[in-house]
């Protein structure tokens, strides 16, 4: 069995070349101007654009999901303006290769239950360009694994009445949901200008390192990375969130179930790459220093996932400082990471976060 320690041990990986083209002006639609206008404002605009984009490419595939083969091909080349999500993805990809993580604040919190597919495929779509990054996958790839993260669960809506029932789902339901990624791959593919890789990584994105088929399936070594990275990214995602039957694991919690029970499913330079781009503590997330003082991680640290950039808001009697005190544990050896936080549970936390 892998172990957190052996991860570590395996030691940082070499960085992608930075220098990347520019990508062109988007056009004048009513997504794109909301692109256009969040790359000169804040971050969390440029999150919530990308939730408005899947929302409006949803709404669309739920509109012609009772259509059939002759003319839902016809409905997509028709609704979907796909230049506006070929824009947002070659935004996205160009801020993570420059090494802007802020994205990754917005990572841990579905902010409205009802957006929580639309955030779960922007999120495993960053995670995945993330990944893609430390395995030195080109911008021509990394582009296409965003494309693949952002739509790899729109086949969900032939399920919606399933996967939204509020408790465990019976085996026939789960094997109908398991029917998703068949789905989505359909309905990619008739969308002119994605490549085939992106419509095979997502068909396969629920295949796995063991499975029968899995050489079958993913012909060559691009596209199983491809599909392994998206599907990893799938489920670290879906443990760090609730569901309506489940709760939401901590960070470091979802690590270690990856690395004992996934370690199987998953090549092992994979998971590698997901400990030390996201880390045990990852960005977002709170922590608690052995000094008492509290705060968030802001960066991690290649090769090193227990020794983040933390931001400390608090001290250790939880008083709120008036500006953060920025601290880089690999400089500091003789402080730690105490623990992890949960913030949700933390009342009274979250309350000094909102006073000014």
């Amino acid at each position: 069995m892998m172990r957190i320690s052996d991860i570590i041990k395996m030691g940082p990986q070499n960085d992608p070349d930075d220098k990347k083209e520019k990508k062109d002006t988007p056009a004048p639609s009513l997504l794109d101007k909301a692109i256009r206008k969040s790359a000169n404002s804040t971050i969390e605009q440029l999150y919530n654009a990308g939730i408005d984009l899947l929302k409006d490419i949803f709404n669309k595939a739920r509109q012609g999901r009772h259509l059939d083969n002759s003319q839902i091909e016809i409905f997509i080349l028709n609704s979907l303006d796909f230049k506006a999500v070929t824009d947002y993805i070659n935004q996205i990809t160009d801020r993570i290769l420059l090494g802007d993580d802020e994205l990754f604040n917005y990572f841990y919190n579905y902010r409205e239950k009802e957006n929580y597919i639309y955030e779960h495929s922007l999120n495993v779509c960053l995670l995945s360009v993330k990944i893609g990054i430390w395995m030195d996958m080109n911008k021509s790839d990394l582009v296409n694994i965003a494309l693949g993260g952002l739509l790899h669960d729109i086949g969900l809506i032939a399920v919606e009445d399933i996967i939204s029932l509020p408790r465990k789902l019976k085996h026939n339901e789960i094997e109908a949901v398991k029917k998703h990624s068949l789905h989505s791959a359909n309905m990619l593919e008739k969308i002119k200008g994605v490549a085939e890789d992106v419509v095979a990584a997502v068909k396969a994105h629920h295949t796995r390192l063991g499975d029968e088929n899995f050489t079958r399936t993913l012909t060559h070594d691009k596209l199983q990375k491809m599909a392994q990275i998206i599907g990893l990214a799938d489920v670290y995602e879906a443990l760090t969130h609730q569901r309506s039957y489940k709760s939401a694991k901590l960070p470091h919690e979802a690590v270690k179930e990856l690395i004992e029970q996934e370690s199987g499913n998953f090549q092992a330079k994979i998971i590698k790459s997901l400990v030390e781009n996201i880390g045990i503590y990852p960005i977002g997330s709170w922590v608690r220093l052995t000094d008492g003082s509290i705060g968030f991680v802001a960066s991690v640290n290649k090769g090193y996932p227990l020794r983040p950039k933390v931001n400390i808001m608090f001290d250790a009697k939880g008083n709120k400082f008036s500006d953060i005190k920025s601290i880089d544990l690999l400089n500091e050896p003789h402080l730690h990471i105490e623990s992890p936080i949960d913030l949700e549970k933390n009342s009274r936390l979250i309350e000094k976060l909102k006073q000014k």
